[in-house]
């Protein structure tokens, strides 16, 4: 048996991986460390936590009826083995594209200052859960790249691979507003004094602790498979909708990134622009810190009070007519690029694209819910002068709408951005049965003078096709569109009428409205088994597909679902609502996860349907699966009890102009 060559007392069992020797297990865990050992050694000692972690990445709170959703910061906790990787940038290009448009081109390799083995976070685990870490193809993933763009900003992946022979591997990208710690951070349960809170029942309370180098940014984080071997090459395209303007009358076009690694080397940076534009003698570099934090989380944070809120340690600053094409740090820190642009116009125009498609279905309904504060594309004009000025700006999209005039004023040395919401013809909208392409063309006029013309090309998604949620990557910000379903609820049409007279015939009179809670019963549950006769229900996905940042569906309108004497539980729902909305009852659409059925209000009870049971189970059966899934996902008053759980109140919808499509 051999003794311990460090203690030379104990004998030792423990061979070690890297020296070949073989200590004892007290000396064995004393010495570790993730700077000699190999961790995929059966003796290095996991990173624990003493709590369960948190998934505030799917934590939200959603608002109804504009379904604006409140996001929640999330903590990333950096790979330890992180700590030990050096990153070669062989090339850093940033071009100008415009006032508001960046592209940023990197290229780099990673480069270990040990020998590593499947060790990403084979050791501090934990992380997974903490930062929430992404995987494809069952592989996990690293974050390789972090991109910090301004508060308004949408930055787009626009390429990414590894250049090894054809092979292209794709990345995943997150956006979020988050802590960012170092390797090597802590988290623990800690006793924090809580005798100043009121809130709390009593002076001290065990919370999640994290602690160690910290930064809060809001980041677009572009996660991949985890090599050494191979050569990365990222593009982003940054698009800014809110371009700040100086007192002096430059442009300050702004981004960050952070390379998470121990030390980057910069071989060749490039800055370009155009012609157009000057770059300004007072832009600068900032490399920011990473500072030391302690961080209890009693509670989490939503975004939206964090937009403003930017934690670094320190920076230094360095002026571009010092930087040299070659240079490097050896400390964690974003690369802030401040640049100030000179331009020759004084008013300049862009078109900011936040989805590449419009959806036919409820496109008209936007512009009335979000108060011209949401839309596919907009349009951003600024102004660089001292004064203020008149524009005239037209837009249409080429055959199925009118053109749409309208006069602005921009404020000197500010920027407008205004959503592009032209009308769709009804008559146009009926036709809209497939997939097709629209072109949207915008035009900007000073003193009637054409001043910036341009079109985009967008997919116009069929009259049935449902989006229930968008989210701006770049923002961090997310809406649900759920209330949008009152556009399928279509009373007027008349399939409807026929499904009601036949259920007249097995009563004296049909009264509607829910005032007499006898007749009511009787009512609704003539029109279930009228439906029965004629429809069943089929299990057809939910879900349609699952875009880059939103859920797709097909929804039937009623007469299809009559058509097709089948429909899922979404096509069911729209179809029994129409008829109890057409009776002046108040229906409600209720969605849960993967799943929606009926909800009725009456005079004093709301009631629920479990539309899934037509043609298969009576109207009690019905009743009671659809109370058992309300007791499932909402309180006793009603309230959800998770995200993504909701009740569309179609009258409600109404008074904010969501009416039929018929």
């Amino acid at each position: 048996m051999h003794t311990c060559p460090i203690c030379k007392e104990q004998k030792g069992y423990h061979r070690c991986l890297i020296t070949d020797q073989i200590y004892c297990a007290s000396c064995c865990i004393k010495t570790q460390s993730w700077a000699r050992c190999n961790t995929e050694c059966e003796y290095f000692q996991k990173e624990k936590t003493n709590y369960k972690t948190f998934n505030s990445q799917s934590f939200e709170i959603t608002r109804l009826p504009d379904g604006e959703t409140t996001k929640f910061e999330v903590p990333l906790f950096l790979p330890n083995i992180f700590k030990y990787i050096n990153c070669l940038v062989s090339e850093l290009n940033i071009l100008i594209l415009d006032f508001n448009k960046i592209k940023v081109d990197i290229k780099f390799k990673l480069e270990p200052t040990r020998i590593l083995g499947n060790e990403l976070y084979n050791k501090d685990s934990w992380k997974i859960d903490a930062s929430n870490v992404l995987s494809k193809n069952k592989e996990v993933l690293a974050p390789l790249v972090l991109i910090a763009p301004s508060k308004s900003s949408v930055s787009n992946l626009k390429e990414s691979k590894y250049q090894f022979g054809d092979c292209s591997i794709e990345s995943i990208k997150t956006s979020y507003s988050m802590h960012i710690w170092e390797p090597h951070a802590k988290s623990y349960l800690d006793k924090v004094d809580t005798k100043s809170m009121p809130e709390f029942d009593s002076d001290y309370q065990y919370f999640p602790t994290h602690e160690g180098n910290i930064s809060f940014r809001k980041c677009d984080i572009y996660w991949g498979p985890f090599s050494t071997k191979f050569e990365h090459r990222f593009s982003f395209l940054i698009e800014s909708l809110d371009v700040h303007v100086n007192e002096n009358g430059s442009i300050l076009s702004q981004f960050g990134i952070c390379l998470p690694y121990n030390k980057i080397t910069v071989e060749k940076f490039r800055l370009s622009k155009p012609s157009e534009f000057e770059i300004s003698n007072d832009s600068f570099l900032a490399l920011q810190t990473f500072g030391k934090q302690k961080v209890a989380k009693m509670w989490e944070i939503p975004l939206i009070q964090n937009w403003d809120n930017m934690y670094h340690g320190g920076y230094v600053k360095v002026d571009y007519n010092r930087l040299n094409s070659t240079f490097s740090y050896d400390v964690y820190c974003f690369a802030d690029f401040f640049t100030h642009l000179n331009s020759k116009k004084t008013i300049l125009c862009s078109l900011v694209s936040e989805s590449d498609y419009i959806v036919s279905a409820y496109f008209n309904c936007l512009k009335e819910l979000y108060n011209n504060e949401y839309s596919p594309i907009d349009l951003v004009i600024t102004n660089t002068s001292s004064d203020i000025q008149k524009m005239k700006i037209e837009y249409s999209i080429q055959d199925i709408t009118h053109p749409h005039i309208e006069n602005i004023f921009i404020e000197p040395k500010s920027t407008n951005s205004i959503p592009i919401l032209p009308n769709i013809l009804e008559d146009k909208l009926a036709k809209i049965v497939e997939h097709s392409n629209a072109h949207l063309n915008v035009k900007v006029y000073q003193d009637n003078i054409l001043i910036f013309e341009e079109s985009k090309i967008f997919n116009l998604l069929p009259k049935e096709t449902f989006v229930y949620d968008n989210e701006d990557n770049g923002k961090s910000k997310k809406l649900y569109f759920y209330f949008l379903l009152a556009r399928w609820v279509t009373p007027n049409n008349k399939v409807i009428d026929g499904i009601i007279n036949e259920a007249a015939e097995s009563l004296k009179e049909i009264i509607g409205n829910g005032d007499n809670l006898f007749q009511s019963r009787k009512e609704i549950e003539s029109i279930y088994n009228t439906i029965a006769k004629y429809v069943k229900y089929v299990s057809r996905t939910f879900s349609l597909y699952k875009g880059e940042t939103s859920l797709h569906q097909k929804v039937h309108l009623p007469e299809n679902t009559l058509k097709n004497k089948s429909g899922n539980c979404i096509d069911l729902t729209v179809l029994m609502a129409s008829c109890l909305e057409k009776l002046r009852y108040n229906p409600l659409i209720i969605t849960v996860p993967h799943h929606a059925y009926l909800g009725i209000k009456l005079r004093d009870r709301t009631i629920f349907i479990e539309t899934t049971k037509l043609g298969y189970e009576d109207f009690d059966e019905a009743l009671r699966v659809g109370s058992e899934n309300t007791e499932k996902y909402f309180t006793p008053e009603l309230q959800p009890k998770e995200s993504k759980c909701t009740m569309i109140d179609i009258q409600e919808a109404r008074k904010y102009k969501i009416f039929p499509m018929n």
